[in-house]
């Protein structure tokens, strides 16, 4: 993976100078805001990418190691570079440990090779009957549980922190992207 980026970012239709990093809440409507975090391009399985955004290999490149809204569009602050504000609450060494984790759980949920294995079996034997198999499993390992208690300890720690950032669980989404809930950046 030479060339990886955050395909949720992208420049201003009205100016090149300004790069979308962070978007409209879809879950709220308190006027937060959400950084999306991208799925990495080669596993099978949903695994995010542990770079904070803007330090991405092809990230482009910012003057700052924070965010700094120097840019006004349709109300909100946005920079020249990839760096997210998401980089003004979290560290990148506390960031890719969670999402480090996240990734493992999600790869005990979903990558098991026993799993896949038999999985594909069954399905074959019962012509793509078992549909709600994979419901079944993480309903007997209880991976999904510790997915959604991981995520929920992690929001609580934030919480008694005082850091306004709260991750939203990847189910939510269909797994599309591991969005991090942050405060409005409006001007």
């Amino acid at each position: 993976m030479d060339e990886f980026y955050n395909y949720h970012e992208y420049a201003c239709p009205e100016n090149d100078n300004i790069i979308i990093t962070h978007h409209p809440n879809p879950y709220t409507s308190d006027g937060t805001r959400v950084v999306r975090i991208p799925l990495l391009p080669e596993p099978s399985y949903p695994q995010f990418s542990t770079q904070l955004p803007g330090n991405e290999p092809a990230a482009i490149p910012s003057d700052a190691n924070h965010f700094r809204g120097i840019y006004t569009w349709k109300g909100q602050h946005f920079g020249m570079g990839s760096i997210s504000p998401l980089s003004n609450y979290i560290t990148r060494a506390e960031f890719e440990s969670i999402v480090t984790k996240i990734n493992s759980l999600l790869w005990e949920r979903f990558g098991n090779t026993w799993f896949n294995f038999w999985w594909v079996i069954i399905n074959m034997l019962m012509y793509d009957l078992p549909r709600g198999s994979v419901r079944i499993w993480t309903f007997l390992t209880g991976t999904k549980d510790k997915l959604e208690s991981y995520i929920n300890e992690v929001n609580k720690r934030f919480d008694r922190e005082d850091r306004n950032i709260r991750i939203v669980s990847p189910e939510k989404n269909g797994f599309v992207s591991l969005d991090w809930i942050i405060p409005s950046q409006a001007a």
